[in-house]
């Protein structure tokens, strides 16, 4: 319990507040010299460990989506927000509503399925 609780508060906590706190409390200036401090390889595979999170999340997203009857929502999406540039918000409302509405109608199939 005590590794659980402890020990998984050590890394966010190195990681995430003592950065932030020391640039709010010693500014700008400060964090340029520490970034300055760093390599220049470790940011450069930074920025390319950053360039392949797209990759990741998309990837990530096709394998959650083994459904033959969800794929054409997922194209439906992208199709929406390459070609037409709609904005987040506008394909998260999108999605919810075709996600309801194929909620709704396979849930009646597999009732009627079953009777």
């Amino acid at each position: 319990v005590m590794m659980n609780l402890v020990a998984s508060q050590i890394v966010p906590f190195i990681t995430y507040f003592l950065p932030a706190f020391f640039c709010v409390v010693f500014g700008a200036p400060f964090m340029d010299r520490m970034l300055a401090i760093v390599p220049e390889q470790v940011i450069g595979i930074l920025k390319l460990i950053g360039a392949m999170v797209p990759a990741l999340g998309l990837a990530m997203l096709m394998n959650m989506m083994n459904k033959r009857s969800t794929i054409p929502f997922f194209f439906m999406g992208f199709v929406l927000a390459a070609y037409l540039k709609l904005d987040i918000i506008a394909l998260a409302i999108l999605g919810a509503a075709f996600g309801m509405l194929h909620l709704l109608y396979t849930r009646g199939r597999r009732t009627e399925e079953n009777a």
